[in-house]
């Protein structure tokens, strides 16, 4: 199974981005899963993907997932998956080296593309002005010093200021 969760401060643009990569796609939950996780499907049935946490306004993604779920998915990602191919993730949540390190010490996850979206110092900050986001201070740049320690398992940078069609296919390249 590849491994693909992308990475950035918060109002970078993770969550749109990500939702735009997985729109086309049908979502169904996991039956039986101990935290939210969707099938993602075409029209004819066919699995793409499946994605952890769920799409929703505010704070999409794996923030949507409570705070103590990381225990339970690096115990998921240890388990045989073999009808999930790619495995899609996104947001602070999971963001460390443990649930890195668990995916890459799986047996079952084959490749894990960490992928950072980045953009110059003031363009996330505009972006969570725009969206009338109220996040502490101290807790913005405690994200940024997690990121910033993660630095060994970033496999790719985008660029968030690039077209959006432009980061969309980079997106798509790397994760299906």
């Amino acid at each position: 199974m590849k491994l693909t969760y992308m990475i950035g401060e918060p109002g970078i643009g993770k969550s749109t981005l990500m939702a735009a990569l997985t729109a086309n796609y049908i979502r169904t939950p996991l039956p039986n899963a101990p935290f939210a996780v969707d099938l993602l499907t075409d029209m004819e049935g066919n699995l793409h993907a499946a994605e952890l946490g769920k799409q929703r306004q505010t704070y999409s993604g794996t923030d949507a997932l409570s705070f103590n779920v990381m225990p339970k998915i690096c115990d998921w990602i240890n388990q045989p998956t073999e009808y999930i191919n790619n495995l899609l993730g996104e947001g602070d949540r999971l963001t460390s080296a443990k649930f890195f390190r668990t995916a890459i010490e799986s047996p079952h996850v084959t490749t894990l593309n960490v992928v950072h979206l980045t953009a110059p110092p003031h363009i996330a900050p505009q972006r969570r002005q725009q969206r009338g986001s109220n996040q502490n201070e101290t807790w913005l740049k405690g994200r940024t010093t997690k990121i910033n320690n993660l630095q060994p398992y970033i496999t790719h940078q985008l660029d968030a200021t690039k077209p959006f069609a432009q980061q969309l296919t980079t997106l798509k390249e790397i994760a299906l």
